[in-house]
């Protein structure tokens, strides 16, 4: 398969259109860094942010353009999944209640439009030469060691921009988001792992100790919990009860000394992972401020009261109110019902993967917009796992029938 996605321009175009979506759902321009500072970026990150436009430009040109083609030779056209129908159901009733109190709806206009060409064009690729996730996760796993190589490089030659307060902000606006992104990503490199040639592997494996630091160091509680959910979810999945019990013995034995280390001298860097053994719960007021919106405006909720995106699931019942909450709840039924098909009749490393990344995301969203964002690398890696799931859910109940 990786040969063939290597001589393939059709895999090829489609590597290209999930890495420049990711590059530049990651590193986007920002006009504050914390407290109202103004951020300073070094020259090649500034390059970088300032081409966001142009990526996601680039990526939705190449992924119209793969549909357009595909579909040129009388493809059966691929049928999106209940739980993507249900998210872009979602996006729907987002824009119509921006519209109708006459907020700028242009951005999540946009965002329904990525969703809906990439998961169009990652389908036609799939059904037309097969391999197509495949392909998307070696571009995740690609990006992955992409993203903490640059945020390494930013954090050696510009420590002031990354580092407030002991957290790590690196590349992204928030060290909440760095250490969310990198969670997401991390079980594709122990997909990477486990399918790489012999030579290929110390390097995946040096990536995801470089992604778990990330995410440790960003400070972010939830970051850390999900991880730790997500690779559970990913070995169970991948080998089974006994052997994620052997390989999370072996973890521990690994990363705890590690850990220890970090914590000890960690003041050194400029980073403070102590703040991850605090217990005081930051998000409390809020979450009281988003359920006090919603409760205020119950049936159809009300945009113009909520500015906070700390909580996914409170943010669309107060923003959307019982409609879009009832569409939310639709969605995770979906998605937990095709998590369980997929388990149940092909379950592959490539599933784990997936599974792995969903388990991240769905804990990580009730202290983050993950799921209602606009545009960002968590709710496209949502997407990538929406699309999975509902196509494979879909080919096994072809194959049954």
């Amino acid at each position: 398969m990786i040969k063939k996605w290597i001589g393939s321009w059709q895999y090829l175009c489609l590597f290209s259109v999930v890495f420049l979506l990711l590059l530049s759902s990651s590193i986007k321009p920002t006009e504050s860094f914390f407290e109202g500072a103004d951020r300073s970026f070094s020259p090649l990150i500034s390059f970088f942010s300032s081409l966001s436009p142009i990526f996601v430009m680039s990526s939705m040109l190449l992924a119209v353009c793969g549909v357009f083609l595909n579909h040129i030779h009388k493809l059966e056209h691929p049928v999106f999944g209940l739980g993507l129908i249900f998210f872009l159901l979602l996006k729907i009733v987002a824009v119509i209640s921006y519209a109708f109190f006459e907020m700028e709806f242009f951005p999540i206009t946009f965002s329904f439009f990525i969703v809906w060409v990439i998961s169009a064009y990652i389908l036609s690729v799939q059904a037309k030469n097969g391999g197509a996730f495949e392909v998307v996760a070696i571009a995740i796993s690609i990006f992955a060691c992409f993203f903490s190589i640059i945020n390494l490089y930013e954090y050696i030659g510009n420590p002031y921009s990354v580092v407030w307060a002991g957290r790590f902000y690196g590349v992204t606006n928030h060290p909440n988001f760095i250490g969310g992104y990198s969670a997401m990503m991390a079980p594709f490199l122990l997909w990477a792992f486990a399918i790489s040639p012999r030579n290929v592997k110390p390097f995946c494996i040096l990536f995801f100790v470089c992604i778990v630091m990330v995410t440790f160091f960003s400070g972010s509680r939830a970051s850390v919990a999900s991880l730790l959910i997500g690779l559970l979810a990913y070995s169970y999945y991948q080998f089974g009860s006994f052997k994620t019990i052997g390989y999370g013995m072996f973890a521990l034995f690994v990363f705890v000394p590690l850990v220890l280390f970090l914590m000890t001298f960690g003041e050194s860097l400029g980073l403070s992972p102590q703040r991850l053994l605090l217990t005081e719960n930051t998000r409390e007021y809020v979450n009281f401020e988003l359920w006090n919106a919603f409760s205020n405006s119950p049936v159809f909720g009300n945009p113009l009261k909520v500015g906070s995106t700390s909580n996914s699931y409170l943010l669309v019942l107060a923003k959307f109110g019982l409609v879009g909450g009832l569409i939310m709840i639709l969605l995770l039924l979906t998605v937990f019902k095709y998590l369980v098909d997929v388990n149940e009749k092909s379950v592959s490393g490539l599933g784990a993967a997936y599974i792995g990344a969903l388990a991240v995301i769905l804990p990580y969203s009730l202290f983050e917009g993950v799921l209602v964002e606009n545009f960002s690398l968590g709710q496209i890696m949502f997407v990538f796992t929406l699309v999975y799931l509902g196509c494979q859910t879909k080919d096994n109940q072809d194959v049954m029938s």
